[in-house]
């Protein structure tokens, strides 16, 4: 677990050090007084003395950098804060502990096969102190963080909340609320779809739907895949949890950023090009979205916020980085290793975002209604991503599963 709090304190000790008391004379001159060690001892063993700068150093090797850019991010916020005439107080920052206890919790939710949670969100509140210190222990142990490291976080989150609430409550219309609620509980979509083999066919059966042929008519002609070139392409309908092998989940999340009635532009994956018009959204079948309102509407303001939340934290880690000026050569060597790893990753990330557009066609949005700005889509629910309060791990990057081959005649 991480000690990197204690250089704070040692910091503070060595500035003690150097900046003695020293009274007037009565006088009128000054009361000679013996100075301080500059290296002063902080411990003994057997004989031999341990001083400050020996503690110090590998402090500020192992933990400096990580502790000065956690402080420069809390001073940041309450930078911003107070430009917007924003305060906290510890009872802020305790609740911010107990918001985020609450998370930790619903990150273990159970959810069923239709994506329904298994409990209601208001039972996620109800915390004995036992429940919640040991939750603390595990969210610690998980995130190899101190105490010390968490409560800075908290106070940073505290002002971050404040900051974001403006934001938050713009998003919390009743059309994003019945979204949010349609995607926990399952909302499925009525789909067609035409699969090519490459986007020049995919042009081809394109042009024709936006000719006015049907395009139910289209794909039964133009697909590849057989099994559905009998029912106009239509494809059993999916949830956007569905598990789903002959569905890639990019297919998926690109049928729920369509409207009713929308044909999506070529869609290319590996070796096949997916075209998808969206007949229906089927709302879910066990669950009544009055039923829910109110616990829709508390999660997904805990979701919004979340997220407002964690895109301020990055903008204050980016701003950290960019202004920041390293006086101690250690933590300076590591900043500028840290910064030209970033810097590496974002060219490697920008060539191959340039490759794959050499090979897929310029867009992927719904053709119809270009000028249309694209439906509001809800965040996942909360509690399936870590809280914005701790750092996150890197999520794996599993591909998507798609037939290698042009589905097989059936």
């Amino acid at each position: 677990m991480r000690k990197w709090y204690a250089i704070a304190v040692v910091g503070l000790l060595g500035v003690a050090a150097c900046e003695p008391n020293t009274p007037p004379s009565p006088h009128g001159g000054s009361t000679p007084v013996t100075l301080a060690p500059v290296d002063p001892v902080v411990a003994t063993v057997d004989g031999v003395d341990l001083t400050l700068s020996q503690l110090q150093k590998p402090l500020i090797e192992g933990y400096g950098l990580n502790v000065l850019l956690e402080l420069v991010q809390l001073d940041l916020a309450q930078k911003k804060a107070a430009n917007m005439h924003i305060t906290i107080s510890q009872q802020d920052v305790d609740e911010e502990t107990r918001l985020t206890l609450v998370q930790f919790k619903k990150s273990v939710r159970q959810y069923t096969d239709s994506g329904k949670p298994t409990t209601q969100t208001s039972d996620d509140e109800a915390m004995s102190a036992e429940e919640a210190q040991q939750m603390l222990d595990n969210a610690l142990g998980q995130e190899k963080l101190t105490r010390v490291d968490f409560n800075i976080a908290m106070r940073t989150n505290a002002y971050l909340r404040k900051i974001v609430a403006p934001t938050v409550l713009q998003g919390l219309t009743e059309d994003n609320i019945r979204l949010f609620f349609n995607m926990q509980y399952g909302e499925k979509a009525v789909v067609r779809a035409i699969v090519t083999r490459n986007l020049v066919d995919a042009q081809a059966a394109l042009n024709e739907i936006r000719a006015g042929r049907d395009f139910g008519e289209v794909a039964t002609r133009r697909t590849i895949w057989a099994k559905y070139a009998r029912t106009g392409g239509e494809l059993p309908p999916f949830t956007r949890q569905s598990q789903n092998s002959e569905i890639p989940s990019e297919v998926v999340q690109l049928t729920f950023a369509l409207k009713k009635g929308q044909v999506s532009d070529p869609l290319q994956l590996d070796n096949m090009v997916w075209i998808i018009k969206l007949d229906d959204l089927l709302p879910p079948a066990h669950a009544k979205f009055e039923d829910y309102r109110n616990d829709m509407r508390t999660e997904l303001a805990v979701n919004l916020t979340q997220r407002a939340m964690k895109l301020e934290r990055q903008a204050l880690g980016r701003a950290a980085l960019d202004g920041l000026q390293i006086k101690d050569p250690v933590m300076d060597e590591q900043y500028r290793t840290i910064k030209e790893s970033q810097l590496g990753k974002m060219r490697d990330a920008e060539q191959i975002r340039r490759q794959m557009d050499q090979q897929r066609p310029p867009a992927t949005q719904p053709t119809s209604d270009p000028s249309t700005t694209q439906p509001w889509v809800a965040p996942i629910p909360a509690g399936t991503e870590p809280p914005a309060t701790m750092p996150a791990s890197a999520p794996a990057t599993t591909p998507a599963t798609a037939p290698a081959t042009a589905p097989a005649a059936q």
